[in-house]
């Protein structure tokens, strides 16, 4: 919503702000203003989540880190995912960035 998001005040806009008329543009950066506090409630469940099971005896914040855990006893492990896969997904998610902030041609 941040790339549609416009606020004359301040003269932050989304890269693709001229691509969505006035009204639009005020819907989407209300919205994208609720939107952060609800991430941020979220992150702050996942964090209580976290430090819950840590006191508790049971560490998750490993396991999150590096995508190793061992299996439950008579459950089988899917493995953990290779590295490879994860430099191609911060690859395109960079370059997708990078092509939206370097001026992506109008979807019109």
């Amino acid at each position: 919503m941040g790339l549609f998001a416009g606020d004359p005040y301040d003269g932050m806009t989304g890269p693709l702000n001229s691509l969505v008329g006035v009204m639009a543009a005020d819907t989407i950066t209300e919205l994208h203003e609720t939107f952060f506090w609800v991430i941020a409630g979220l992150i702050g469940l996942h964090l209580t989540a976290i430090t819950y099971y840590a006191v508790r005896g049971n560490d998750l914040l490993s396991p999150m880190v590096s995508g190793d855990r061992p299996p439950k006893p008579g459950v089988a492990g899917i493995g953990p995912t290779p590295w490879g896969h994860a430099a191609l997904a911060v690859g395109l998610a960079a370059g997708l960035a990078l092509w939206v902030a370097y001026g992506a041609p109008p979807l019109t």
